[in-house]
């Protein structure tokens, strides 16, 4: 009778019961489970089935024996839970179980496909470096006598059996190279600075100086941005110019000019120029032009335009830089005679 469902015998629902609802169901059954009122070849089994009627009624109807069938039915229903709570836990280890396996079958193509790529990495590492080498022993073969050869081999013997005074001789031909290079007209200018607390010498000023002597000056250009000295540039119209310039006193008594070529041309360059502006006669000698330049369609106008704006031009960019190297060489000699006071 353990194993039967008192509630279910009798077809009622488990919960408060009354006597009276549990006696109303039996009355209700017992008229239809009662061995009378079943046939002669029934009758054993509506004896069985009525006998489980009467334990059914007995037990709901009994106080004792009804909490005793509770109490079962609340340890079932815990049973049941836990085994329920297993299956579940189960179900999950089984989940992460597949889980950590096809994470590591990926893991797995993944480290596959990273050795793969380090090794065609490797390929082309070793391809590269073959290629380098075969460029390398194709550039320089030493030989039985120490000698090498490929590509650029005869400038390298050629540097390096050079004697030291052919190494000196190549250094001075580099020196008057880069000589070579300084703008024609920086040899005609002069650097002149200074003191203006004590006086100013303006453009017109200076132009009126350096020309007393009958000099061309060319242009005369006046820097700012010191409040105790003053500096120009003042440009001849040839080199002789601007080497009296230089070595002659100028300015005012209690405040002369301090003179400085910009540029001295190379020994022997000088004397050539000083010797081809004298032939000329005078410093204001008329200048023979040109003949018309390419591209200018033979116009001389359009020819000295073109030739004005270039000049212009480049006359521009090397006072740029002339300017800039005075006053680098001004914050020099200001910071010396900072250190000596």
């Amino acid at each position: 009778m353990a194993d039967v469902d008192p509630y279910a015998v009798l077809g009622l629902a488990p919960g408060v019961l009354t006597d009276a609802e549990i006696k109303k169901a039996y009355r209700k059954k017992a008229l239809v489970l009662h061995p009378d009122k079943r046939k002669d070849s029934e009758r054993e089994v509506a004896q069985r089935e009525f006998d489980a009627l009467q334990k059914a009624y007995d037990i709901l109807l009994d106080p004792q024996a009804r909490k005793a069938l509770e109490d079962l039915a609340k340890a079932r229903a815990a049973t049941q839970a836990r085994f329920d709570a297993q299956d579940a836990k189960r179900r999950k280890m089984r989940e992460d179980l597949e889980r950590r396996e096809r994470a590591a079958e990926r893991g797995k193509t993944e480290e596959e496909e990273a050795r793969e790529r380090l090794q065609a990495e490797l390929t082309r590492l070793r391809r590269d470096f073959a290629s380098r080498k075969r460029a390398y022993d194709g550039e320089v073969r030493p030989g039985g006598d120490g000698s090498v050869s490929g590509p650029g081999a005869a400038e390298r013997r050629d540097e390096n059996s050079a004697s030291p005074a052919q190494t000196t001789r190549r250094g001075e031909d580099e020196k008057n190279k880069s000589a070579s290079v300084v703008p024609e007209h920086l040899y005609r200018t002069v650097k002149v600075s200074w003191r203006k607390d004590v006086s100013h010498y303006p453009v017109a000023k200076l132009r009126e100086l350096f020309s007393r002597q009958g000099d061309v000056v060319e242009d005369v250009v006046i820097r700012e941005g010191k409040k105790k000295k003053g500096s120009a540039l003042v440009v001849f119209a040839d080199v002789a110019a601007a080497k009296r310039a230089a070595a002659n006193v100028n300015g005012d008594r209690e405040n002369p000019l301090v003179t400085l070529r910009a540029a001295v041309p190379p020994t022997g360059e000088e004397s050539a120029k000083n010797a081809a502006s004298g032939s000329a006669g005078s410093p204001r000698a008329a200048r023979v032009s040109p003949a018309p330049a390419a591209g200018s369609g033979g116009n001389v106008s359009n020819r000295d335009y073109e030739s004005v704006v270039l000049d212009r031009m480049r006359r521009a960019q090397e006072k740029a830089k002339l300017i800039a190297a005075m006053e680098a060489e001004d914050a020099e000699t200001d910071g010396r005679a900072t250190n000596a006071d």
